[in-house]
Formats: structure tokens, C-alpha cells, sequence
């Protein structure tokens, strides 16, 4: 609804039948409340908890009553949404012509994982929400800890952008989003990702479950990238939104309207994907080793010089593999560690024949003799 007045839009009133007693009925009067931008998240969240908590009893039926306990749950849950109104936003956030900001706060807690969306018109020094979710958690879910919940959360939010953002970017007026920033008050979590996406730390030892969401946020992050930050649990929209709260209680958060967003903390702040100037060092690594020797390959016999160079080139294959995403075989890499040593063994036995067909002279008598050429391998041939 529009409310002329005041220029702002908001569902229509929050309304749970307080009559309803059985399954079928209260989750019929629980989704008769259209709310497709989550304004209502926060009071509607217990509700929502005790719907799941029915629909998880396997020993009650769809039409069975309920007893008189749990009838009585829900009447006070009725009586408090009904008391209450529906949250209000602007109809307008901006000009249309403007660049914004999409900021992405993410939170968990033992009952939700949620994510809530603002915009903020880059200039403006306030950002409004656009879209809130969240999603009980699983009975998988409910038994993790709660880093390992605010990971799921960041998952869950960064899906939840980039889904948004293709559909502001493919508009038949393109909103234009300049940046995309996701917060966390989870340290821990952030440092999860941190460790895969930016320092290529020892993320694998972590279990199954960890690995996956961190290779879905890596994954979403390729249609556009995402800068990661922390932020203080007060100062979090989604707070809001994984707790049950009165209309009175969310009035004094900043889940609609956020005065002062939050800028990237320097500290706990990166980027996915993560730049590619920061790959320079690992980019020397790969030219050093092809271009200059380097172990002594007399100390060894030839074949374990070859395994010792195999295990160096995997290492830097990989390396290349995570910056470039270019996937070498097996097979080449042992091939370029045998040419390599071979390459090592003719330059320490040889050296002027070399500095001659580098420099394409023909001063070495053995040259012309054996009518020796440098291969493509950068092998001695003739």
C-alpha cells in the first residue's frame, strides 16, 4: 500500500486468524500475510518458529486440534502481531540516474540464518532497506555451532545479492551498482573465507561442511565481486531478523533505515575474488623456476633431480591454477620437470655452446660438427 501522506509504502496490516487450531489452519493464517520485500521479518519470526515447530512433530496431524498449551502459544503469538502495524519504507530511495551502494549484512542465530539488503545513493550518508530474508534452520543447521551458522548466513546472503543484483542489472532501467558489501559481525567466519579466497591458507583441513559454503561464496562472487567486512553486532540490520521481535523493539534498530553505513574496517576488510596485482609474487615464483637453475642437479642422480622438480613444479602449478584458473595435467608437468633438469644439466656441462645458439653464433667447433640446434625446450639438440 501507498501511503500518500508520508510518501512511503508498506504491506497491508500483519493479521493471524487467533481462532485457527489446527496445523492446516494456522499455516493457511500465517501465509495469508503478503510480505514480498521481508519488511515483516522481525514479527513474524516467532510465528514462523512455531509453524516449524508443528510441522516437525510427526505425531500430529494436518487437521488434528491442537492442545490446549499450545493453543495457548499461539493466541499470545496473534495478539502480538495483531496489535502491531506493518513496517513503512520510502517509495523512493534516489534518483534512478544515481550509483549505488548494495550492502549486505548477514547474521545467524540458533533459530535463523538471515540475510538483510540496503541500498545507499553513493553521496548520500544513509541507506534504506530493499529486501530481508532469512530461513529457519535445518535440523542439520541446528546442531553447528554458530561461527559455522554465520558462514551458512554469508552464504546464504551473498546468493541472496547476487540474485538481487541481476535482476536490478538486467532491468529494462538498469539500476547501476557500483559496489557490493557484505558484513558480518563473525570473525571467525570471515576469517574461514579469508584463509581460502586471499592467503591460500589450510582452509582444507576444515570439515566437509565449511568447504562447501566457502566454495559457493567463491563461486557467487565471480558475477560480481564482493568486498567482506566486519561490523559490530549493534550496528547490524540483520540482527533484526534472525530474532522474534515487537513492532516497539524494531523500531529502535536500524533494520529499515541505517544513519551513517558502515565503512570497509581496514583490518578485517578483503575482496572476492581477490585482485590479481596481489598475485605478483607467486607470478616471479613461476619465472624464476623456468628460466634459472634452481638446484645443483650434480649432487643427484637424474631421476631424483626429475621427481625433485616434479614436486616443485606441482606446487607452482597449483599456485597458477588458483590465480589463473587454468588446470595443468599431470602429465605436462612431469614433461617440463624432465626437460627442465635435462635443460639444468646441458647449461652446467656446456655453458658456451649455449651463450652460442642463444645468441644464434657459430663460434664452438662442436656446433658445426654435430650440427646442434636449441630445441623449443630450450634442450641441446642436433
Amino acid at each position: 500500500m501507498w501511503n500518500v501522506d508520508n510518501d512511503k509504502i508498506a504491506n497491508e496490516s500483519l493479521h493471524l486468524d487467533i481462532n485457527a487450531n489446527t496445523k492446516r489452519t494456522i499455516l493457511s493464517s500465517l501465509q495469508r500475510n503478503f510480505d514480498p520485500f521481508g519488511l515483516n521479518l522481525p514479527l513474524l519470526n516467532r510465528a514462523k518458529l512455531f509453524v516449524h515447530g508443528l510441522q516437525c512433530d510427526k505425531t500430529l496431524e494436518w487437521d488434528t486440534r491442537l492442545s490446549t498449551d499450545k493453543l495457548k502459544v499461539w493466541h499470545n503469538i496473534c495478539k502480538q502481531v495483531n496489535k502491531g502495524s506493518s513496517l513503512e519504507l520510502p517509495r523512493s530511495l534516489g534518483s534512478r540516474n544515481s550509483n549505488y551502494n548494495m550492502l549486505i549484512f548477514c547474521d545467524a542465530s540458533k533459530e535463523y540464518i538471515s540475510c538483510v539488503i540496503h541500498l545507499q545513493e553513493i553521496g548520500v550518508n544513509e541507506s534504506n532497506i530493499v529486501l530481508a530474508r532469512n530461513s529457519v534452520t535445518t535440523k542439520n543447521l541446528s546442531c553447528k555451532s554458530i561461527p559455522i551458522l554465520e558462514l551458512a548466513a554469508l552464504e546464504f546472503g551473498v546468493h541472496t545479492a547476487v540474485d538481487l543484483y541481476q535482476s536490478l542489472n538486467n532491468a529494462v532501467r538498469p539500476i547501476i551498482i557500483s559496489n557490493l558489501n557484505v558484513y558480518s559481525d563473525s570473525l571467525v567466519a570471515l576469517s574461514w573465507l579469508k584463509s581460502r579466497a586471499v592467503e591460500f591458507g589450510k582452509i582444507d583441513r576444515k570439515n566437509v561442511f565449511i568447504n562447501n559454503k566457502i566454495n559457493k561464496i567463491i563461486e557467487s562472487c565471480k558475477v560480481k565481486s564482493m568486498n567482506f567486512s566486519h561490523i559490530n553486532g549493534k550496528n547490524n540490520p540483520a540482527d533484526s531478523a534472525s530474532r522474534c521481535m515487537s513492532r516497539a523493539v524494531v523500531d529502535k534498530t536500524c533494520f529499515v533505515k541505517l544513519i551513517n553505513p558502515p565503512c570497509n574496517d581496514a583490518e578485517h576488510s578483503f575482496t572476492v575474488p581477490h585482485h590479481k596485482a596481489n598475485y605478483k609474487c607467486f607470478k616471479s615464483i613461476v619465472c624464476n623456476v623456468e628460466t634459472v637453475p634452481i638446484m645443483d642437479v650434480n649432487k643427484f642422480s637424474f631421476k631424483k633431480s626429475v621427481r625433485i622438480m616434479h614436486y616443485v613444479l606441482k606446487f607452482v602449478s597449483n599456485l597458477k591454477n588458483k590465480c589463473k584458473k587454468v588446470v595443468v595435467s599431470e602429465e605436462i608437468v612431469y614433461s617440463r620437470s624432465y626437460n627442465l633438469v635435462l635443460s639444468y644439466a646441458q647449461l652446467n656441462s656446456y655453458p658456451q655452446i649455449f651463450k652460442d645458439l642463444q645468441n644464434k653464433e657459430f663460434k664452438h667447433p662442436l656446433i658445426s660438427q654435430l650440427n646442434l640446434f636449441l630445441s623449443d625446450d630450450g634442450l641441446i639438440k642436433s
